[in-house]
């Protein structure tokens, strides 16, 4: 009996000993994050260039710790606790306009490791890294890395081929890779035809009209457009969709805005 209530002792203090620190991680994240509000909040017109790059060179040790340290079992928690992070980050803009948006990646990548399947937020990260943070192969590499743990059909807010579009996206319009993209829309084809339902099957219409355009005319603006209509596909923020509409019109497209928020988009003729 004794011994068996030792073995239990000692499992227990092993239990602690690896979940405190996470404990130490979540809550002292939690108290910098509350801190540096506190501070933005009231004195953020004092801040120095020198002050912003700090309170990023912070959040950078937070991604890296967050990133190293195994997670013990509480991978999706702690994927939802940068992606929360990730928001706030991507919304400062005050302050992203003093030091950029260089730690995108950083978020995207502990996304990517702790909860794969987390497409929302991966959909959303591909946007802002690539055209915030100007850096598309690496939300190209890292939704090839999130898709190859998934599997084609499972229950989720963004379905699955929505990334395989979305990365090839990146790889038409800003890596000039038309033979990788022509693959990731086959892909997106593939995914959503496991589906089997209405969304799945306007996947597969504009997929396979993109690549018929590829096919004839590799470098045509149609393609382009489309590629930036995918992007408007994702839901993405207000930013954002101002962005997409900018470059959808610098290629002759014309958008139409409806009373009920739907986006209309008209190629050139």
């Amino acid at each position: 009996m004794l011994f068996v209530i030792a073995m239990i002792s000692i499992q227990i203090r092993s239990w602690l000993s690896s979940i405190v620190p996470w404990f130490l991680i979540i809550f002292g994240s939690a108290g910098i994050v509350t801190i540096q509000n506190m501070s933005l909040g009231n004195v953020q017109n004092r801040l120095s260039e020198e002050d912003y790059e700090k309170l990023s060179q912070d959040e950078a040790i937070q991604l890296n710790l967050l990133h190293r340290s195994p997670s013990i079992g509480f991978d999706n928690i702690i994927a939802d606790w940068v992606y929360l992070g990730f928001i706030q980050y991507f919304g400062d803009t005050p302050v992203r306009n003093q030091t950029g948006y260089g730690l995108l990646p950083e978020y995207y990548q502990v996304l990517v490791d702790k909860d794969p399947l987390f497409t929302d937020a991966l959909s959303k990260l591909d946007v802002a890294t690539s055209l915030f943070a100007g850096q598309p192969q690496v939300s190209a590499q890292l939704l090839g890395e999130a898709l190859s743990k998934m599997p084609k059909k499972f229950i989720t807010k963004i379905q699955p081929y929505y990334l395989w579009r979305a990365k090839g996206n990146n790889e038409l319009l800003f890596l000039g890779n038309t033979d990788e993209a022509k693959e990731s829309y086959r892909q997106s084809i593939d995914w959503a035809k496991a589906y089997g339902d209405e969304e799945g099957q306007k996947m597969v219409r504009i997929s396979e009209n993109s690549l018929r355009i590829l096919e004839a005319k590799p470098d045509s603006k149609e393609a382009r457009i489309g590629a930036w209509v995918g992007v408007l596909a994702n839901r993405p923020d207000e930013k954002t969709v101002k962005r997409v509409i900018d470059e959808i019109e610098k290629l002759g497209g014309t958008v139409k805005i409806e009373s009920d928020g739907r986006i209309t988009v008209s190629l050139p003729k």
